[in-house]
C-alpha cells in the first residue's frame, strides 16, 4: 500500500519551492539557522507562522542541513511519509475490519492516498508536518484498536508535537468507539489521555495563533460555506487551488448567509437520516466535521482561507466506509482508483514552481486575490522584474485598490536597478514572447513616453507594430530609429525585411 501510493506523486522529486509560505518556512525560517542546541530549545517556545509545532521544525531543520536547503530532500520525505500514512491506514483497517477482503482494503486506501485534494499536502513542502502528524495520529489509532491506551495516548501527544491536527486521533478514536457500540461510561476510562493531549493541542495552538491576531470567531456564513465547499472538494475535487478566501457574499457559489446555512442545514439532515441505518455514517461525518470546525472558526478580521491540505487528515474519517462499499461490490473501485491516479498526478503538476502554480490557479480563479501577487513576488525573487510588473499591473486592473499590489508596485521600480523604461520595455518583451502583442504595444508606448528618442525602444515597438499590422507606424519609428543611430544593426535589418516583405 505504501509503495502504490506514491506513484502518482513520484513526479515531485524534480519540483521546486514555491512562494506560498516555502520561503517562510524554510529559507526564511529563523529556527532552522540556530544551532541544534539552541534549536532544541527554540522550537518548544516558537508560534513562527502562528504554528507550534516542534517536531515538524526539527524535521524541516535536519532537511535543511542534511540537503543544503535544496528542495530534493523535503519533497523525498513526503513521499516517504505519505507512503507510510497509507501503509499505516492499511494498518488500522485490517483491524478495523478482520473480514473485509484484502483487495478492498487496499482499493480504499488507494482511493484516500491518490485523491487529487492531497497533492497540495504531499508536493508542498510546506505541508510536510502536516504528513508527519498524520502519521502519529494512525499510528495511535491503530495502538487504540490493540487496546494498547498508554502507547494510544503517547502517539497522539506527539501527533500534537508536530501540527493542531493531531486532534483527529481523540476525534478518530472517540467515532471509532462509539460507531461499535462502546458504553458512554467506559469512554472516560479509554479517553482520559486521548482528552488531555486534545486541551494541551488546542491550547497552545489558540495561543499561537492569537501571536498574530487571530482568534475564535464564529461568522456563521464563511464557516457554513467552508464546510460545504471542502465536501464538495471531497467528493467532486475538480477546480482545486491552493486557497479559497471566502469573505462574506464573494464565494464560489454566490450564496448569501441565510442560504450557506440553509444548505448546510440540510446537508446535515440527509447524513443524520442516513446515519440512522448505518451509525458508522454519522459517527464519520461527525468527526470530518469536528477536525475542519478550527479552519473556519480562526480567523483575522479578513477573508476565512479554505485549503485543500485541511482535509489530508480529516478525510480518513470516510476510508473505513470506502472499504465496507469496496468489499460489497468491486466495480466501484474500477472507475474510482484509475480515475483519482490521474486527477492525482495533473494536480501535483500544478506545484512544480510557482509560475506554473500560480498559472494553474487563475485558470480555475481567475479573481484570485492572492495568485497575481504570488507570481509577481516570485519572478522579483528570480530577477524577472518585468515579467514582475506585469503581474502587479494585473492586479492592480483586477482589484484597483490593493494596497499590497501599489506597495510592491512601487518596490519593483526601487529594486529592479534600471531606468522605469526599461523596465516598462522589459514587461513588454514578455507580454509579446506570450503572444499578447496588443498589450505589448501599450506598455511600449508607456516607456517611448519616457524616452522618446531610444533607438532601442523605437525598434522594440517597429516590431510590435508589424505584428500587429500597422506596417506605416512601424516604417515611421524604423527610420526615426535609423536618423538617431546610423548604424543601429536591428533597426536597418528591420526595415530591410519590411521593405522585402511590402516587395513581395
Amino acid at each position: 500500500a505504501g509503495a502504490l501510493a506514491v506513484l502518482p506523486f513520484l513526479g515531485i522529486l524534480g519540483h521546486a519551492f514555491v512562494s506560498w509560505d516555502d520561503p517562510a518556512m524554510i529559507h526564511g525560517n529563523p529556527l532552522l539557522a540556530l544551532s541544534w542546541r539552541e534549536a532544541l530549545l527554540a522550537v518548544f517556545t516558537s508560534f513562527h507562522m502562528t504554528s507550534w509545532q516542534p517536531l515538524g521544525w526539527l524535521l524541516y531543520k535536519l532537511l535543511f542541513v542534511a540537503g543544503g536547503g535544496a528542495p530534493a530532500p523535503f519533497h523525498a520525505a513526503s513521499l516517504v511519509l505519505h507512503g507510510l500514512n497509507a501503509a499505516l491506514a492499511a494498518a488500522v483497517l485490517q483491524r478495523l475490519l478482520p473480514g473485509a477482503r484484502p483487495a478492498a482494503l487496499l482499493a480504499a486506501v488507494l482511493a484516500w492516498a491518490w485523491h487529487p485534494l492531497h497533492a497540495e499536502s504531499v508536493a508542498w513542502a510546506s505541508q510536510l508536518s502536516d504528513l508527519l502528524c498524520g502519521s502519529f495520529v494512525l499510528a495511535a489509532l491503530r495502538a487504540h484498536l490493540d487496546e494498547r491506551r498508554g502507547a494510544a495516548w503517547a502517539f497522539a501527544a506527539l501527533a500534537g508535537l508536530c501540527r493542531w491536527k493531531a486532534l483527529a486521533a481523540p476525534a478518530f478514536a472517540l467515532a471509532l468507539d462509539l460507531a461499535r457500540g462502546t458504553k458512554p461510561r467506559e469512554l472516560p476510562r479509554r479517553h482520559a489521555g486521548f482528552w488531555l493531549v486534545a486541551a494541551a493541542v488546542v491550547a497552545l495552538n489558540a495561543a499561537a495563533k492569537a501571536s498574530l491576531g487571530y482568534a475564535a470567531a464564529l461568522r456563521l456564513h464563511e464557516a457554513s460555506l467552508g464546510l460545504l465547499l471542502q465536501a464538495r472538494k471531497l467528493v467532486w475535487p475538480v477546480g482545486l487551488a491552493p486557497t479559497d478566501l471566502l469573505d462574506g457574499a464573494d464565494n464560489p457559489w454566490e450564496l448569501g448567509p441565510l442560504g450557506a446555512f440553509l444548505l448546510l442545514v440540510a446537508a446535515a439532515a440527509l447524513v443524520t437520516a442516513a446515519a440512522r441505518r448505518r451509525p458508522a455514517l454519522g459517527w464519520a461525518f461527525g468527526a470530518f466535521a469536528a477536525l475542519l470546525a478550527p479552519t473556519v472558526l480562526f480567523a483575522t478580521p479578513g477573508p476565512v482561507a479554505v485549503m485543500d491540505h485541511h482535509l489530508y487528515t480529516a478525510s480518513l474519517a470516510f476510508v473505513p466506509l470506502l472499504a465496507w462499499t469496496f468489499d460489497r461490490a468491486r466495480w466501484p473501485a474500477f472507475l474510482l482508483l484509475p480515475a483519482l491516479f490521474a486527477a492525482g498526478a495533473i494536480q501535483a503538476g500544478a506545484w512544480r514552481d510557482s509560475e506554473t502554480l500560480w498559472a494553474r490557479v487563475l485558470a480555475v480563479r481567475p479573481v484570485s486575490p492572492a495568485a497575481r501577487l504570488n507570481l509577481a513576488a516570485a519572478r522579483a525573487d528570480e530577477g524577472r522584474w518585468g515579467p514582475a510588473l506585469v503581474a502587479v499591473d494585473e492586479q492592480l486592473a483586477v482589484f484597483p485598490r490593493d494596497p499590497l499590489a501599489a506597495h510592491l508596485r512601487d518596490e519593483l521600480f526601487a529594486r529592479a536597478g534600471v531606468t522605469p523604461d526599461r523596465l516598462e520595455s522589459d514587461a513588454a518583451a514578455f507580454l509579446f514572447e506570450r503572444g499578447r502583442a496588443p498589450a505589448a504595444a501599450a506598455r511600449l508606448e508607456r516607456a517611448l513616453a519616457l524616452s522618446p528618442r531610444d533607438a532601442d525602444l523605437l525598434v522594440d515597438a517597429a516590431i510590435v507594430d508589424g505584428a500587429l499590422g500597422r506596417r506605416e507606424k512601424a516604417r515611421e519609428r524604423l527610420r526615426k530609429a535609423a536618423t538617431l543611430s546610423p548604424r543601429h544593426v536591428r533597426a536597418l535589418e528591420a526595415l530591410r525585411r519590411l521593405d522585402a516583405a511590402e516587395a513581395r
